[in-house]
Protein backbone atom coordinates (compact mmCIF):
# COMPACT_ATOMS: atom_id res chain seq x y z
CA UNK A 1 0.00 0.00 0.00
CA UNK A 2 2.78 2.42 0.82
CA UNK A 3 4.49 1.76 -2.51
CA UNK A 4 1.28 2.33 -4.45
CA UNK A 5 0.70 5.61 -2.69
CA UNK A 6 4.17 6.84 -3.57
CA UNK A 7 3.56 6.00 -7.23
CA UNK A 8 0.33 7.96 -7.28
CA UNK A 9 1.99 10.99 -5.77
CA UNK A 10 4.82 10.70 -8.26
CA UNK A 11 2.42 10.50 -11.17
CA UNK A 12 0.54 13.55 -10.00
CA UNK A 13 3.77 15.52 -9.67
CA UNK A 14 4.81 14.57 -13.19
CA UNK A 15 1.44 15.54 -14.61
CA UNK A 16 1.59 18.98 -12.93
CA UNK A 17 5.09 19.70 -14.21
CA UNK A 18 4.08 19.57 -17.89
CA UNK A 19 1.71 22.59 -18.03
CA UNK A 20 3.99 24.66 -15.78
CA UNK A 21 6.86 24.09 -18.20
CA UNK A 22 4.69 25.06 -21.17
CA UNK A 23 3.51 28.29 -19.56
CA UNK A 24 7.01 29.37 -18.62
CA UNK A 25 8.29 28.50 -22.07
CA UNK A 26 5.65 30.78 -23.58
CA UNK A 27 6.61 33.66 -21.29
CA UNK A 28 10.24 33.52 -22.27
CA UNK A 29 9.41 34.06 -25.96
CA UNK A 30 8.06 37.59 -25.19
CA UNK A 31 10.43 40.60 -25.02
CA UNK A 32 13.39 38.77 -26.53
CA UNK A 33 16.54 40.84 -27.11
CA UNK A 34 17.40 41.66 -30.72
CA UNK A 35 20.01 43.82 -32.48
CA UNK A 36 19.34 46.39 -35.21
CA UNK A 37 22.40 48.38 -36.23
CA UNK A 38 23.71 50.10 -33.10
CA UNK A 39 20.50 49.44 -31.18
CA UNK A 40 19.64 46.56 -28.93
CA UNK A 41 15.90 46.22 -28.48
CA UNK A 42 13.13 44.03 -27.16
CA UNK A 43 9.75 43.44 -28.76
CA UNK A 44 6.46 41.77 -27.94
CA UNK A 45 5.54 41.63 -31.62
CA UNK A 46 3.43 44.81 -31.61
CA UNK A 47 5.90 47.39 -30.24
CA UNK A 48 9.62 47.88 -29.74
CA UNK A 49 11.57 49.16 -26.74
CA UNK A 50 15.11 50.40 -27.30
CA UNK A 51 17.17 48.82 -24.51
CA UNK A 52 20.71 49.86 -25.44
CA UNK A 53 22.58 52.09 -27.85
CA UNK A 54 26.07 50.79 -28.61
CA UNK A 55 27.34 53.34 -31.14
CA UNK A 56 29.50 56.42 -30.71
CA UNK A 57 27.96 58.89 -33.18
CA UNK A 58 27.46 62.50 -32.09
CA UNK A 59 24.07 62.89 -33.79
CA UNK A 60 21.71 59.95 -33.49
CA UNK A 61 18.30 59.32 -35.07
CA UNK A 62 16.35 56.60 -33.31
CA UNK A 63 14.43 54.56 -35.92
CA UNK A 64 10.66 54.93 -35.94
CA UNK A 65 10.18 51.30 -36.97
CA UNK A 66 12.36 48.24 -36.61
CA UNK A 67 11.54 45.40 -38.97
CA UNK A 68 8.06 46.84 -39.46
CA UNK A 69 7.27 47.23 -35.74
CA UNK A 70 6.91 50.73 -34.21
CA UNK A 71 9.42 51.93 -31.63
CA UNK A 72 7.29 53.10 -28.70
CA UNK A 73 9.68 53.31 -25.75
CA UNK A 74 13.22 54.47 -24.94
CA UNK A 75 14.12 51.97 -22.24
CA UNK A 76 15.83 52.18 -18.88
CA UNK A 77 19.49 53.27 -19.17
CA UNK A 78 19.37 52.75 -22.93
CA UNK A 79 21.72 55.69 -23.63
CA UNK A 80 23.27 55.86 -20.18
CA UNK A 81 26.71 57.50 -20.18
CA UNK A 82 26.91 58.03 -23.97
CA UNK A 83 29.47 60.82 -23.64
CA UNK A 84 29.78 61.37 -27.40
CA UNK A 85 26.05 62.00 -27.93
CA UNK A 86 25.42 65.60 -29.01
CA UNK A 87 21.84 65.45 -30.30
CA UNK A 88 19.16 62.78 -30.58
CA UNK A 89 16.06 62.63 -32.77
CA UNK A 90 13.24 60.71 -31.08
CA UNK A 91 10.57 59.32 -33.44
CA UNK A 92 6.92 60.31 -33.15
CA UNK A 93 5.85 56.75 -32.26
CA UNK A 94 7.58 56.93 -28.88
CA UNK A 95 5.17 57.34 -25.97
CA UNK A 96 7.54 56.89 -23.02
CA UNK A 97 11.08 57.83 -22.08
CA UNK A 98 11.93 55.53 -19.21
CA UNK A 99 14.11 56.17 -16.18
CA UNK A 100 17.81 56.91 -16.63
CA UNK A 101 17.34 56.72 -20.42
CA UNK A 102 19.84 59.52 -21.17
CA UNK A 103 21.45 59.77 -17.76
CA UNK A 104 24.98 61.25 -17.82
CA UNK A 105 25.06 61.99 -21.55
CA UNK A 106 27.36 64.90 -20.82
CA UNK A 107 27.64 66.22 -24.40
CA UNK A 108 23.92 66.13 -25.18
CA UNK A 109 22.87 69.70 -26.03
CA UNK A 110 19.40 69.57 -27.51
CA UNK A 111 16.38 67.27 -27.49
CA UNK A 112 12.80 67.48 -28.72
CA UNK A 113 10.35 65.22 -26.93
CA UNK A 114 7.63 64.26 -29.42
CA UNK A 115 3.93 64.83 -28.85
CA UNK A 116 3.04 61.17 -28.22
CA UNK A 117 5.25 60.92 -25.14
CA UNK A 118 3.17 60.98 -21.95
CA UNK A 119 5.81 60.18 -19.34
CA UNK A 120 9.39 61.34 -18.82
CA UNK A 121 10.90 58.91 -16.34
CA UNK A 122 13.00 59.30 -13.23
CA UNK A 123 16.49 60.73 -13.89
CA UNK A 124 15.80 60.52 -17.63
CA UNK A 125 18.19 63.40 -18.44
CA UNK A 126 19.99 63.61 -15.10
CA UNK A 127 23.53 64.89 -15.32
CA UNK A 128 23.29 65.96 -18.98
CA UNK A 129 25.50 68.90 -18.13
CA UNK A 130 25.51 70.40 -21.65
CA UNK A 131 21.76 70.13 -22.21
CA UNK A 132 20.50 73.68 -22.81
CA UNK A 133 17.53 73.24 -25.15
CA UNK A 134 14.54 70.98 -24.46
CA UNK A 135 11.16 71.08 -26.20
CA UNK A 136 8.50 69.05 -24.37
CA UNK A 137 5.62 67.62 -26.41
CA UNK A 138 2.07 68.64 -25.62
CA UNK A 139 0.88 65.24 -24.31
CA UNK A 140 3.41 64.79 -21.52
CA UNK A 141 1.52 64.25 -18.27
CA UNK A 142 4.32 63.51 -15.83
CA UNK A 143 7.95 64.63 -15.44
CA UNK A 144 9.80 62.21 -13.21
CA UNK A 145 11.98 62.66 -10.17
CA UNK A 146 15.32 64.36 -10.94
CA UNK A 147 14.52 64.13 -14.66
CA UNK A 148 16.45 67.29 -15.62
CA UNK A 149 18.68 67.72 -12.58
CA UNK A 150 22.16 69.15 -13.21
CA UNK A 151 21.44 70.25 -16.78
CA UNK A 152 22.31 73.62 -18.38
CA UNK A 153 18.77 74.69 -19.13
CA UNK A 154 18.21 78.45 -19.13
CA UNK A 155 14.52 78.36 -19.96
CA UNK A 156 11.88 75.74 -20.62
CA UNK A 157 8.18 75.70 -21.47
CA UNK A 158 5.91 73.23 -19.64
CA UNK A 159 2.85 72.32 -21.74
CA UNK A 160 -0.66 72.44 -20.29
CA UNK A 161 -0.86 68.63 -20.37
CA UNK A 162 1.63 68.28 -17.49
CA UNK A 163 -0.19 67.61 -14.21
CA UNK A 164 2.66 66.21 -12.14
CA UNK A 165 6.29 67.23 -11.73
CA UNK A 166 8.04 64.99 -9.25
CA UNK A 167 10.67 65.81 -6.65
CA UNK A 168 13.92 67.50 -7.67
CA UNK A 169 13.01 67.38 -11.37
CA UNK A 170 14.91 70.63 -12.06
CA UNK A 171 17.21 70.68 -9.05
CA UNK A 172 20.62 72.35 -9.41
CA UNK A 173 19.92 73.80 -12.85
CA UNK A 174 21.91 76.85 -11.81
CA UNK A 175 21.54 78.61 -15.18
CA UNK A 176 17.75 78.26 -15.20
CA UNK A 177 16.06 81.66 -15.40
CA UNK A 178 12.51 81.04 -16.59
CA UNK A 179 10.01 78.19 -16.54
CA UNK A 180 6.89 79.05 -18.55
CA UNK A 181 3.75 77.08 -17.68
CA UNK A 182 1.01 76.92 -20.32
CA UNK A 183 -1.56 75.35 -17.98
CA UNK A 184 -2.70 75.16 -14.38
CA UNK A 185 -0.19 74.71 -11.58
CA UNK A 186 0.92 71.04 -11.51
CA UNK A 187 1.20 68.83 -8.47
CA UNK A 188 4.78 69.27 -7.30
CA UNK A 189 6.82 69.20 -4.09
CA UNK A 190 8.17 72.38 -2.52
CA UNK A 191 11.76 71.39 -3.29
CA UNK A 192 11.20 71.06 -7.03
CA UNK A 193 13.66 73.84 -7.93
CA UNK A 194 16.29 73.42 -5.21
CA UNK A 195 19.45 75.47 -5.88
CA UNK A 196 17.82 77.27 -8.83
CA UNK A 197 18.29 80.62 -7.17
CA UNK A 198 17.56 82.84 -10.20
CA UNK A 199 14.53 81.12 -11.68
CA UNK A 200 11.11 82.75 -12.09
CA UNK A 201 8.02 80.70 -12.86
CA UNK A 202 5.71 82.28 -15.43
CA UNK A 203 2.01 81.47 -15.80
CA UNK A 204 -0.71 82.52 -18.23
CA UNK A 205 -3.72 84.64 -17.31
CA UNK A 206 -6.78 82.47 -16.64
CA UNK A 207 -4.85 79.47 -15.32
CA UNK A 208 -5.28 78.34 -11.70
CA UNK A 209 -3.21 77.30 -8.70
CA UNK A 210 -0.66 80.11 -8.82
CA UNK A 211 0.31 82.54 -6.08
CA UNK A 212 3.17 85.00 -5.51
CA UNK A 213 5.43 81.95 -5.18
CA UNK A 214 5.18 78.35 -6.28
CA UNK A 215 7.39 75.46 -5.20
CA UNK A 216 9.46 77.99 -3.29
CA UNK A 217 10.19 80.23 -6.27
CA UNK A 218 8.72 83.60 -7.37
CA UNK A 219 6.04 83.70 -10.03
CA UNK A 220 5.04 86.30 -12.61
CA UNK A 221 2.34 86.68 -15.21
CA UNK A 222 3.45 85.44 -18.62
CA UNK A 223 2.59 87.71 -21.52
CA UNK A 224 2.83 85.34 -24.46
CA UNK A 225 3.97 87.10 -27.64
CA UNK A 226 1.59 87.18 -30.58
CA UNK A 227 2.60 85.42 -33.79
CA UNK A 228 4.72 87.79 -35.89
CA UNK A 229 2.02 88.72 -38.42
CA UNK A 230 -0.57 89.41 -35.71
CA UNK A 231 1.96 91.50 -33.80
CA UNK A 232 2.85 93.48 -36.96
CA UNK A 233 -0.83 94.20 -37.49
CA UNK A 234 -1.52 95.14 -33.86
CA UNK A 235 1.41 97.61 -33.69
CA UNK A 236 0.43 99.38 -36.90
CA UNK A 237 3.60 98.21 -38.62
CA UNK A 238 1.76 96.75 -41.61
CA UNK A 239 -0.30 99.90 -42.12
CA UNK A 240 2.47 102.46 -41.55
CA UNK A 241 5.38 100.64 -43.22
CA UNK A 242 3.88 98.04 -45.59
CA UNK A 243 7.10 97.88 -47.63
CA UNK A 244 9.32 97.53 -44.55
CA UNK A 245 7.35 95.13 -42.39
CA UNK A 246 9.60 92.10 -42.83
CA UNK A 247 11.36 90.68 -39.80
CA UNK A 248 14.78 91.97 -40.97
CA UNK A 249 13.60 95.54 -41.65
CA UNK A 250 14.12 98.53 -39.35
CA UNK A 251 11.61 101.16 -40.52
CA UNK A 252 11.90 103.43 -37.45
CA UNK A 253 15.73 103.42 -37.69
CA UNK A 254 16.28 102.79 -33.98
CA UNK A 255 18.90 100.07 -34.50
CA UNK A 256 16.52 97.19 -33.76
CA UNK A 257 15.14 95.13 -36.63
CA UNK A 258 11.47 94.21 -36.53
CA UNK A 259 12.26 90.70 -35.34
CA UNK A 260 14.12 92.10 -32.32
CA UNK A 261 11.30 94.54 -31.61
CA UNK A 262 8.83 91.63 -31.76
CA UNK A 263 10.89 89.62 -29.28
CA UNK A 264 11.43 92.58 -26.94
CA UNK A 265 7.85 93.83 -27.10
CA UNK A 266 8.87 97.32 -28.23
CA UNK A 267 7.11 99.50 -30.81
CA UNK A 268 8.61 98.99 -34.31
CA UNK A 269 7.13 102.29 -35.51
CA UNK A 270 8.57 104.47 -32.73
CA UNK A 271 12.33 105.18 -32.66
CA UNK A 272 12.09 106.05 -28.95
CA UNK A 273 10.80 102.57 -28.13
CA UNK A 274 13.77 100.21 -28.03
CA UNK A 275 15.55 97.85 -25.66
CA UNK A 276 18.29 100.24 -24.63
CA UNK A 277 19.65 102.08 -21.67
CA UNK A 278 18.20 105.54 -21.05
CA UNK A 279 19.96 108.55 -19.59
CA UNK A 280 17.16 109.71 -17.33
CA UNK A 281 14.45 108.12 -15.20
CA UNK A 282 10.83 108.41 -16.26
CA UNK A 283 9.25 108.63 -12.83
CA UNK A 284 5.75 107.87 -14.05
CA UNK A 285 6.99 104.60 -15.56
CA UNK A 286 9.09 103.32 -12.64
CA UNK A 287 8.07 101.12 -9.76
CA UNK A 288 8.13 102.83 -6.36
CA UNK A 289 11.15 100.79 -5.25
CA UNK A 290 13.10 102.18 -8.21
CA UNK A 291 12.51 105.78 -7.11
CA UNK A 292 14.47 105.67 -3.85
CA UNK A 293 17.57 107.88 -3.45
CA UNK A 294 20.94 106.38 -4.35
CA UNK A 295 23.39 105.45 -1.62
CA UNK A 296 27.09 106.39 -1.79
CA UNK A 297 28.89 104.20 -4.33
CA UNK A 298 25.69 103.25 -6.16
CA UNK A 299 25.13 103.98 -9.84
CA UNK A 300 21.78 103.71 -11.61
CA UNK A 301 21.11 102.16 -15.01
CA UNK A 302 17.69 102.77 -16.56
CA UNK A 303 16.32 100.81 -19.50
CA UNK A 304 13.04 100.49 -21.32
CA UNK A 305 11.22 97.23 -20.71
CA UNK A 306 8.19 95.22 -21.62
CA UNK A 307 6.10 94.47 -18.50
CA UNK A 308 6.23 90.90 -17.22
CA UNK A 309 9.29 89.99 -19.23
CA UNK A 310 12.62 88.83 -17.85
CA UNK A 311 16.00 90.45 -18.53
CA UNK A 312 19.61 89.63 -17.77
CA UNK A 313 21.81 92.62 -16.92
CA UNK A 314 25.32 91.70 -18.00
CA UNK A 315 28.70 93.35 -17.63
CA UNK A 316 32.10 93.11 -19.29
CA UNK A 317 35.37 94.78 -18.39
CA UNK A 318 36.34 95.61 -21.98
CA UNK A 319 35.13 95.54 -25.56
CA UNK A 320 35.32 91.97 -26.78
CA UNK A 321 35.49 90.71 -23.20
CA UNK A 322 33.35 87.99 -21.67
CA UNK A 323 29.86 89.06 -20.62
CA UNK A 324 28.75 87.98 -17.15
CA UNK A 325 25.21 88.17 -15.79
CA UNK A 326 25.05 90.50 -12.79
CA UNK A 327 21.33 90.15 -12.07
CA UNK A 328 18.15 88.79 -13.64
CA UNK A 329 15.00 90.88 -13.22
CA UNK A 330 11.33 90.47 -13.99
CA UNK A 331 9.73 93.77 -14.92
CA UNK A 332 6.24 95.08 -14.23
CA UNK A 333 6.43 98.62 -15.69
CA UNK A 334 7.86 100.13 -18.87
CA UNK A 335 11.12 101.32 -17.32
CA UNK A 336 13.42 99.56 -14.86
CA UNK A 337 16.28 100.80 -12.68
CA UNK A 338 19.28 98.61 -11.96
CA UNK A 339 21.81 99.56 -9.29
CA UNK A 340 25.48 98.78 -9.83
CA UNK A 341 28.35 99.25 -7.43
CA UNK A 342 31.29 100.03 -9.67
CA UNK A 343 31.94 103.19 -11.56
CA UNK A 344 30.26 103.30 -14.93
CA UNK A 345 33.63 104.06 -16.47
CA UNK A 346 34.99 100.77 -15.10
CA UNK A 347 32.67 98.38 -16.95
CA UNK A 348 30.38 97.89 -19.93
CA UNK A 349 26.75 96.91 -19.41
CA UNK A 350 23.97 95.50 -21.54
CA UNK A 351 20.38 94.32 -21.06
CA UNK A 352 19.44 91.01 -22.67
CA UNK A 353 15.89 89.74 -22.99
CA UNK A 354 15.55 86.23 -21.57
CA UNK A 355 13.53 84.01 -23.97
Amino acid sequence: MRKKKRNIIGNVSLWLAIPIFLVLSGLFTVGRAEIYGNFTYSTDGSSVTITKYTGSEANVSIPGFIRGTPVTSIGVESFYGCASLNSVAIPDNVNEIEGWAFDSCTSLRSVTIPNNVTNIGKLAFFGCSSLSNVIIGNRVISIGQEAFELTSLKSITIPASVTTIEAWAFQSCILLRSVCFEGNAPTTPYYQFNNDEKVTLFYLAGTTGWGPTFAGRPTALWIKPLPYQEWAQSTGLLDKYPAASGDMDDPDQDGMINYQEWQAGTDPTNPNSALKFELKPRLADLEDRDKTPLNPGEFALYFQTMPYRQYDIQSATSLGGTWQTEVTVTTTNTQKRILVYKGLDKALYRAVLVP
